[in-house]
């Protein structure tokens, strides 16, 4: 029999308030690339795996939460009955999406499964009272249909060469020193519980734009700055124990006699004003460590047009300092343009769950042991919403990142979401191809 497994992540399903991520016009096109995929591959074995971040568990949040003054009166604690609740949330809002994935399962049972691997946004979904409401969307009573939803940590099929998993371990701000344990968070959730939700609200949709903070600069949100600080000063203040987001970890560096600016840990925050946000302070620098944001940051400030951007930064620095600002130089500060700080780190995360010829530090994947190139022909993760296809010829495997279906809009505010997917085919005859699409 032939056989084929479809491959998709980071839906972020949320209940349909403003930080949901999942927007009509998407869920239409998904609900429509399910049923096309299921007349593709009738008479056929399928896995159909979600692999990652399906639902934003991490996004759903009271009316209280969403508009508190102060962060720690947000709940942090992570419990089964109310994640499960968070959960039945999200199936309320999207009882298309649920009602499309039962009718690919009920168009051939017997050979067909929806395999889900948990990611940090529905990290929760390790638990089976947590799955529960999902896997009963899905069947609608049949206790047939509830068999073929499954949930596991990563997807492997040596049959067809194939490991894939999330790919947030690979992540340092989205990582789990366990990931088989339920109620321990990454540092991301915390951040965006205590930060970016309430962000969010006032201007919703903020992190569906290429490059969150950016759409801040790009699209003049200056009302956004104050609260911002706001936030952040309390998420770093906040006296319970958590991980927290490492923002620009890294200070400047040296090299031949330059500074050179290298770039935040977490490439989501990339332009995020980290010296301006923070107590940190730096004898060349106002905004940030990072030489791009700090000089466009500069620029902004001495522009005319932008009064109100400065005259919030001007009560920030007020702020910070005790009444006494630092003026702020029109001057950019050098920058040194490295290969190495361009480099996608995945490219490399791949690499190393194969074992580092080189010497450096394995990646773990979630499957414990490192992978064998003559098993592991194909590599997928999600997590990066950053579609892509990369052949190792050293190593004679192919790296896919599977994008994402969540909703992404450009810098003029259009949608400019890449619905993107994942193929693999074994034919009656043995024969394996791959192959990533765009929908549509």
């Amino acid at each position: 029999m032939e056989r084929a497994a479809i491959f998709v992540s980071d839906l972020h399903l949320g209940k349909a308030d403003e930080l949901e991520d999942f927007v009509p016009k998407n869920e239409e096109d998904f609900c429509d690339f399910l049923k096309k995929q299921s007349d593709n591959f009738a008479n056929q074995k399928v896995d159909l795996v979600l692999l990652g971040d399906l639902l934003d568990i991490w996004q759903v949040a009271t009316e209280a939460e969403k508009h508190a003054e102060e962060s720690d009166i947000i709940d942090i604690s992570i419990k089964r009955d109310i994640d499960a609740g968070r959960v039945k949330d999200i199936v309320s809002a999207h009882p298309k999406t649920f009602a499309a994935l039962g009718e690919f399962l009920v168009k051939d049972p017997d050979h067909r499964r929806i395999i889900s691997t948990p990611g940090n946004h529905d990290h929760s979904l390790i638990d089976p009272m947590v799955q529960s409401p999902v896997r009963e969307a899905i069947a609608r009573g049949d206790k047939s249909i509830a068999e073929r939803v499954v949930f596991q940590n990563y997807y492997e099929d040596p049959d067809m060469g194939i490991y894939a998993e999330h790919g947030n371990q690979f992540d340092e701000d989205n990582d789990y020193d366990n990931f088989d344990l339920f109620g321990a968070e990454a540092p991301g959730f915390f951040f965006v519980r205590l930060f970016w939700n309430r962000l969010e609200v006032l201007q919703p949709s903020l992190d569906n734009w290429m490059n969150s903070f950016n759409a801040i600069v790009s699209q003049k949100l200056w009302k956004l700055i104050i609260p911002a600080y706001e936030f952040f000063t309390q998420y770093v203040t906040d006296d319970r124990p958590f991980k927290r987001i490492q923002v620009a970890s890294f200070p400047p560096i040296f090299l031949e006699g330059k500074v050179v600016g290298v770039p935040s840990r977490g490439e989501n925050l990339r332009e995020f004003p980290d010296l301006l946000f923070t107590e940190k302070v730096d004898r060349e620098r106002i905004f940030s460590t990072d030489n791009e944001v700090e000089t466009r940051f500069r620029h902004l400030y001495h522009e005319p047009e932008n009064q109100e951007f400065k005259v919030a930064v001007d009560e920030i620095l007020g702020k910070k300092y005790r009444g006494k600002p630092p003026s702020v130089p029109e001057s950019a500060p050098e920058t040194v343009q490295l290969e190495f700080l361009t480099r996608d780190p995945y490219i490399s995360a791949v690499k190393g769950i194969f074992g580092a010829p080189d010497g450096t530090p394995h990646a773990r994947p979630l499957k414990g042991g490192l992978l064998k190139p003559d098993i592991h022909k194909y590599v997928l993760l999600g997590h990066t919403h950053d579609d892509k296809e990369v052949k190792f010829s050293d190593l004679k495997v192919t790296y896919f990142n599977t994008g994402s279906w969540s909703v992404l809009r450009d810098s003029h505010g259009s949608n400019a979401s890449r619905l993107c997917y994942v193929v693999f085919k074994k034919g009656s005859q043995g024969g394996i191809t791959a192959e990533q699409l765009l929908w549509k």
